[in-house]
């Protein structure tokens, strides 16, 4: 036997005994054993068993090319890949238990799990995704960002298909938890987001949903404006520019001190349901603001929601503090057949102040029903009209206990500026200077019987609308 292999097997004892005695188990890469376990697969895929592994590191990407499903039960792996797992083929299962598996971000500036391809059938379900910390948003520090496009031309490839992102957890990412680009029949459910500098992000997704996701405590600084839930058509990390989504539902999600944010966000979409969420200590609560003039903003029904603003603090930033808005602009597309319904917003516009912003604003919109909604403890203005809006229904709606830091008039529905058409009716405003104001003349807004309770007049500029029974 030669010295150098005497000190070769040395070493090697050497490393066994420390491995037994730590870890229990060690591999010097588990990158490398995963990928030698996938291509030992036959092309019709199978399992590759990396549970109880305890910490790993893998150097380089791992790669998943195969229908493979990974086992991590009990597996923590530093990755340190660009990006750390990679996906390229159809039938890729990552599975484990969020209390014993990790995929940790080794290196910044790089996706926990990403793919620029075309694919179907990749789930995601138990794994807790840890990021690098840091108060910045860099758009490659993303624990999944899945894109079927190519950079290199910027055109779009055949979407991904059946995706299921189900029972994770992200902390302290400095970018998206999860960004989808150009898929179809997605889920992205039951996961908590917490420290994150960004949320869940959708681009080009039709028929999915993002439903009972908790997304809470972002790691930003006030000043810096970030969003925790969002569909919109482009991309402002590789300036592609994307159909907008369609067929979503966005159910039953909490957001919480997301302070300068927007807690849902729809810049693009047709055939929408926002329902059910609960935003909390949230500077803009749900925004149906399209974008350019490329998207598309329709049918799309917000029911049931529930918002309630950050409230008062020193050197506020200059976001919006609306809680519900819905509105283009005559450079971008003008949003229409909208339906805002049996919500509840309170304490909105307290950090603003603004004269024209209330609970509930219309600003450039078309064919919008805004009924039995609950808006109250908000400051100056329950619903504002501001912009030409038209073909617009205001009615069965309840205002109360507006508020006015500045000592200026608070009003329930407050027509801003712009010529608006439409119907208001039914309605019920206390706790409030005026019930009704209206400083534009607009002939085709239709004023029907409605409630005031105020220690101003009831309706203000009541010649510059059509007062009907």
């Amino acid at each position: 036997m030669t010295t150098q292999t005497v000190a070769i097997r040395s070493r090697f004892l050497l490393l066994l005994v420390f491995c037994i005695l730590t870890a229990g188990y060690c591999f010097a890469d588990i990158g490398v054993d995963i990928n030698t376990c996938v291509s030992n697969l036959p092309q019709t895929g199978g399992i590759c068993d990396f549970r109880a592994k305890g910490a790993q590191t893998a150097a380089a990407t791992i790669n998943l090319n195969k229908p493979v499903s990974l086992l991590l039960d009990g597996t923590q792996i530093t990755v340190n890949g660009s990006p750390g797992i990679q996906i390229s083929y159809p039938g890729v299962h990552i599975l484990g238990e969020t209390s014993s598996t990790q995929l940790i971000q080794g290196t910044a500036g790089t996706n926990i799990i990403g793919a620029f391809a075309s694919f179907s059938d990749f789930e995601v379900h138990g794994v807790s995704f840890i990021g690098m910390a840091g108060q910045s948003f860099t758009s490659s520090n993303n624990g999944i960002f899945l894109s079927a496009s190519n950079l290199s031309t910027s055109t779009l490839l055949t979407p991904i298909t059946r995706v299921q992102i189900t029972g994770n957890t992200f902390s302290t990412l400095q970018g998206h938890a999860v960004y989808l680009q150009n898929a179809n029949d997605v889920e992205v459910s039951d996961n908590v987001i917490w420290m994150t500098s960004g949320g869940i992000r959708f681009s080009a997704v039709s028929r999915g949903k993002i439903e009972k996701n908790v997304l809470r405590d972002t790691q930003l600084p006030t000043g810096m404006f970030t969003v925790a839930i969002g569909l919109d058509s482009t991309d402002p990390i590789n300036n592609i520019s994307y159909p907008p989504c369609s067929e979503l539902q966005i159910l039953n999600n909490t957001v919480q001190s997301y302070v300068n944010a927007q807690g849902i966000m729809v810049h693009a979409g047709a055939r929408i349901t926002i329902a059910g969420n609960m935003i909390n200590s949230v500077m803009f609560g749900i925004s149906l603001g399209s974008f350019n003039t490329t998207d598309t903003m329709n049918n799309i029904t917000v029911t049931g929601n529930s918002y309630i603003g950050p409230g008062h603090f020193s050197n506020p930033p200059s976001t919006p503090n609306y809680g519900i808005f819905v509105g283009g602009g005559p450079t971008a597309t003008i949003p229409e057949y909208i339906v805002i319904a049996n919500n509840t917003v309170t304490q909105a516009n307290l950090v603003s102040q603004t004269a024209s912003w209330a609970g509930i604003t219309l600003g450039y919109a078309n064919d919008v029903i805004v009924s039995n909604n609950n808006i109250h403890d908000t400051e100056l203005n329950g619903i504002s009209l501001t912009n030409p809006n038209n073909h617009i229904l205001i009615v069965d709606n309840s205002i109360s206990n507006l508020s006015s830091q500045s000592g200026a008039d608070t009003n329930g529905v407050y027509e801003f500026n712009g010529t608006q058409s439409g119907r208001i009716r039914s309605n019920i405003v206390y706790g409030a200077t005026h019930g009704y104001r209206f400083d534009v003349s607009s002939p085709s807004l239709l004023f029907g019987i409605n409630d005031c309770f105020v220690s101003g007049t009831c309706v203000v500029n009541s010649n510059n609308v059509t007062v009907t029974n």
